[in-house]
C-alpha cells in the first residue's frame, strides 16, 4: 500500500484479519482511517499498526462517537510496516462486509497571525 494511498477489502470469514504492507522512514508521520459504517457496511473495524520489529505501534477500534477506527502514527524507524483491518463485531459476514482503508501524511498545518489593530 503506497503513502498516500487507498485500498478497498472485503472481510470474508468471521475473525478475518486483512494485513497490508506499507514502507515508512523514521519520523514519517500517519493518519490511518477505516471507513467502513459510513459506508452502510456491517463491519465493525478495528485498526493495528505494527512497526519492522513486529512491536505494536498504536491501534484504534472506534474514533469518538464513530464506529469507524481512525489512527494517528509517528513510525519510530525505516522500514516495513504492517497495517491489520480487523472485524471485531462477531458475526458471520456477507457480501456487503465492505471497507476501505485509508493511509496518508497529515496536511501542513499552519497558524494564521494577525497584527494588532492599529487607530
Amino acid at each position: 500500500l503506497s503513502v498516500p494511498g487507498a485500498i478497498t477489502g472485503r472481510i470474508e470469514k468471521r475473525g478475518e484479519r486483512d494485513a497490508y504492507t506499507s514502507t515508512g522512514r523514521k519520523g514519517e508521520v500517519w493518519e490511518l482511517a477505516v471507513q467502513a459504517n459510513r459506508l452502510g457496511s456491517p463491519v465493525d473495524a478495528s485498526l493495528f499498526v505494527v512497526g519492522p520489529d513486529g512491536k505494536q505501534l498504536g491501534a484504534s477500534d472506534d474514533d469518538g462517537p464513530s464506529p469507524d477506527p481512525r489512527l494517528t502514527v509517528s513510525l519510530p524507524a525505516d522500514g516495513a510496516y504492517t497495517v491489520i483491518v480487523a472485524d471485531v463485531s462477531g458475526k458471520q459476514p456477507g457480501p456487503d462486509a465492505v471497507y476501505r482503508l485509508v493511509l496518508r501524511k497529515p496536511a501542513n498545518r499552519f497558524t494564521l497571525k494577525v497584527a494588532p489593530l492599529v487607530n
